[in-house]
Order: C-alpha cells, then structure tokens, then sequence
C-alpha cells in the first residue's frame, strides 16, 4: 500500500510535474554559450545553473498525467522517478530558487558572458585606481626589491 500523501501533496501546485530538467556538461568554450543561445530560442525551454553549480536545460511542458486538482492521474502507479522525489526537497516545500543564473532567452546567455569576459586592466585603470594610495603600496616587485626607508 502507497503512503498517505504529506500536508506538502494535499497543497501542492505540482511544480515538479510542469517541466523535465536534464544536465548537461558545464560551458567552458563560446561554442557551448552559442549553443546554450539555440536552446533558449525554442519557446518554453530554459537553462540554468543550480546552486551547486551544475547545469541543467529545462523544457517547460506539464506531464499528460497531471489532471485537475494537481493530482497524478496514475497515482498510485506513477513513474519511479516520481515515487523516489521526496516531498521535504521539492521546490514547493522549499521555495523555489536555488539557481545561481537562469537564462530564458539569447539575451540572457549575452549578459552572462559578458560578465565573464570583463576587460583586463589597462595600464592607465591601474594607475588611476592606485592614485592617493601610500607610495609603499604603489611600488611593485616583491618586498626584497624594494628600497628601504632609513
């Protein structure tokens, strides 16, 4: 016999049953962010990088076995990866979140890589930056090299 379903189920909004999120490998090279681009163009698909820092593409399409009232219309024969979700970790007992960026639409990914391609300092930045500092911090080279004060 199934367990009665928690105080969680008898309010839940079926979060779960609303999209299928599968992961995949990390971008590391600007052919991954243009493909990440090509997803995020479809309707109703999205990625995101959770908390932990994984990455994950999430198409946005109920399950057909979600009836009315939330409530799984095969219940008590739904689908293993169903009967091992546990209700104390799922996105309505928690909140949701738990995603460090989500990217909606090619715009998204831009504003992303952007951030991560920020430009390097020139010569001239690092010497404003430094202005009105102590001299002795303005110097370079390890301490050994620099002169020191009589």
């Amino acid at each position: 016999m199934e367990p009665l379903p928690s105080l969680a189920c008898e309010r839940c909004t079926a979060l779960c049953c609303r999209y299928v999120a599968v992961e995949i490998d990390a971008p590391d090279e600007e052919r991954d962010f243009e493909n990440i681009r090509w997803y995020v163009s479809h309707e109703n698909v999205q990625v995101y990088q959770d908390d932990r820092g994984d990455w994950y593409i999430q198409f946005l399409t109920p399950c057909r076995n979600l009836g009315p009232g939330n409530r799984c219309l095969i219940h008590p024969g739904h689908y293993l990866i169903c009967k091992e979700y546990e209700d104390r970790k799922c996105e309505f007992s928690l909140g949701q979140g738990g995603e460090r960026h989500v990217f909606r639409c090619a715009a998204d990914v831009d504003r992303y890589v952007r951030g991560l391609t920020r430009p390097r300092p020139t010569r001239a930045r690092v010497k404003a930056a430094t202005r009105g500092a102590p001299a002795a911090r303005r110097r370079s080279g390890p301490p050994s090299a620099r002169p020191r004060r009589s």
